[in-house]
């Protein structure tokens, strides 16, 4: 009898603890979309083509691939996504592609890469893929 009504302690206790932590979730939650929003508009990147400076969600990102050649009976034969500092970005006002690599905001660009991992391309306001020498197609994104 005493294990059963020390577990439902235990179960109330966790309970009253969820109901508490919930609204700090939601808080941190917001904070965190008015942190995403401010880097989105507040981060401004210089074009090393036109020299006009845009914020970074105006700009879009070409994220390159390479291709894997088929080996042996099984391997190769796919496409692999570069890392983020051998991608471009194309300025929104000369439409020029500038290669991450060389571009003086690298490090950051790189750094908002590894914070935001799968949610980086929403920085941007495209997102392209060009694979090799193909043309570029417009990435669907949900």
């Amino acid at each position: 009898m005493r294990g059963i009504r020390g577990m439902q302690a235990i179960v109330r206790e966790r309970e009253a603890l969820a109901a508490q932590i919930a609204p700090l979730n939601t808080a941190l939650a917001e904070l965190a979309e008015r942190e995403f929003e401010l880097i989105k508009m507040g981060v401004r990147l210089k074009c090393r083509e036109c020299g006009k400076t845009s914020s970074l969600g105006r700009w879009d990102f070409v994220q390159n691939h390479w291709y894997a050649q088929p080996y042996s009976c099984t391997g190769g034969d796919y496409w692999n996504a570069n890392k983020t500092e051998t991608c471009h970005i194309a300025c929104p006002n000369c439409r020029q592609m500038n290669y991450i690599y060389n571009h003086p905001m690298r490090d950051n660009l790189v750094e908002l890469h590894k914070r935001f991992n799968f949610r980086f391309t929403a920085l941007f306001a495209q997102v392209w893929d060009r694979h090799g020498d193909k043309e570029l197609r417009l990435r669907q994104l949900k």
